[in-house]
């Protein structure tokens, strides 16, 4: 049997909130940690044209609700069951995706999506013992710099 392993493309929704301060890479390291280049600093980071986000959810948990504003490929290492819930702006609720426990994907199946910029939402995981991780390439809408399409050098 087929079952989707990745969210598909955020359905529209017409309470979609984009409050300011809650970026899920920016507000919330413990589900969404940077990571960088060995000896990148800070402000490199800043001006990379894409910053990689390492995202671990706990099993049995649920992320606090976040955006994120800039288009993404994401790969899911590990997939689980879990439920994707949107947030209006008055609170309400609309879960717009379930991923059912035994939804698994053999190793040599490929788990990505490329994803536009999400409104408000959180990822629950349904799963008592088994935690989601994925890698989250995220695209900066513009280069900080004129020579930011250069590799970085990388120790």
């Amino acid at each position: 049997s087929f079952c989707t392993l990745l969210v598909p493309r955020m359905p529209e929704f017409e309470g979609a909130c984009w409050p300011p301060g809650v970026d899920g890479t920016e507000c919330f390291p413990a589900y969404h940690r940077r990571l960088r280049p060995a000896g990148d600093a800070v402000s490199e980071a800043a001006a990379s044209p894409a910053v990689a986000v390492d995202v671990v959810v706990p099993p049995g948990t649920a992320e606090e609700p976040h955006t994120h504003g800039s288009p993404s490929f994401m790969m899911v290492d590990s997939p689980t069951a879990i439920t994707v819930t949107l947030v209006d702006a008055n609170g309400a609720t609309k879960e717009v995706f379930r991923r059912p426990e035994g939804c698994s994907a053999p190793a040599a199946t490929a788990n990505f999506e490329v994803m536009d910029p999400e409104p408000l939402h959180f990822v629950t995981i349904l799963q008592p013992d088994r935690a989601l991780r994925a890698t989250r390439i995220e695209f900066c809408d513009k280069p900080a710099s004129s020579d930011a399409g250069a590799l970085p050098d990388v120790a």
